[in-house]
Formats: structure tokens, sequence, C-alpha cells
């Protein structure tokens, strides 16, 4: 079997390992070659590589005999796999919950995915362009260092002391405070003389 780059060996193996069971992974995935695993135990494996100096890739060393049980967990069941199998079957009923999508994926392929995985792959990519915000100008001059109030908002300043009575710490009258006191007035005429 040939493939043409190493992306659609990898999915190749994927489509085998994930509807039969087998918890396959990638012992070792670089730019010329892909050998993918089994369990430990199980006696699987498989070597995809470069066909000489061309650009195809082939099956070049492969053990076909599992001796391991079928899971119903499969780590290779990712977000990007269950996209793929999902998008006709949800473009066909968009309004399909996402139970029911647990339900689907649990019938068709035998493995089990959580509800957060079923609502995160169930919406397609849109092809609109990503939002970015707007350029940032710096303005000309000091910057202002009191926020700006939004219309209706009282501007004055004065408004916590409101309703408050001042108590002068010289006389403890109520009214007036230390540096408008009346006391300081006649102490100012006595100095004076």
């Amino acid at each position: 079997m040939y493939f043409y780059n190493l992306e659609d060996a990898k999915e190749a193996i994927i489509d085998y390992a994930i509807p039969g069971g087998y918890n396959v992974h990638f012992k070792k995935s670089d730019k010329d070659r892909v050998r993918a695993e089994c369990v430990k135990g199980c006696p699987w494996f498989m070597l995809v590589s470069r066909v000489g100096k061309s650009r195809n890739f082939r099956i070049k060393t492969m053990n076909s005999k599992h001796n391991c049980g079928r899971s119903n967990t499969n780590k290779l069941a990712r977000k990007k796999w269950l996209a793929k199998k999902l998008t006709p079957i949800i473009m066909c009923n968009p309004n399909i919950t996402s139970h029911q999508v647990v339900n689907l994926v649990r019938e068709k392929w035998m493995i089990d995915i959580t509800v957060n995985m079923a609502y995160r792959d169930q919406w397609p990519k849109s092809n609109t362009p990503k939002l970015e915000a707007p350029t940032f100008v710096k303005k000309r001059g000091r910057p202002q260092r009191k926020r700006k109030k939004q219309p209706g908002e009282d501007t004055n300043k004065d408004d916590n002391r409101k309703g408050l009575f001042q108590t002068c710490s010289k006389c403890n009258m109520r009214g007036h405070n230390k540096r408008t006191c009346p006391k300081n007035a006649d102490e100012e005429d006595t100095d004076v003389f």
C-alpha cells in the first residue's frame, strides 16, 4: 500500500485502529518514517517509510497478529479525527445534541467519548475571517490622569463628604474644622499685642 505523505499513513493507521478497538501508538515519527505499535505485550507493529528517493511512502514491515483485547477507550480518537468523521453527519442533522453524538460514536465505532468532546467537535470551523483588535494609536500630549466620566455621572469630587458634619479638633465643636476654628482668630488677635 502506497501513501503520498506520512500524514496519510498516520490517518490510515488511525482509521484501522479505532474501529478495531486497538490502542495503537506511534513509537517513532519523523519526516522519513512512522513506526506504530500496539499495547505492551501485543506483537502487532507497522513500519511505514519512504520508497527509495521518491516522494512516496509504503508499508515496509508489518506484523498483523493481535493478541490484545478490544478497548472501548482510544487515545487516537481525538478532536481532529472526530471532526473529520462527524462533520458530514452533523451537516445533515444540525440539531443533533451532544448526547446523541456520544451514542452515535458508540454505535458506529464502539468507542466511548465524553460529552465535552462531542460538543466541541460537532461544530465545523467557519470560513469567516478572524476579528482583530483595532490598532493602538498613541495620542499626543500628556496622558490624562483621571478617567472620563460617563454622561449622567456626577463630576463633583466632594460627594463623599456631603451630609457629614465636620468636628474641630481644637474646640471639639461641630460645623467647622481646625483651619476655620474661631479660636484661631482669637489667638491671632492676642499674639499681635
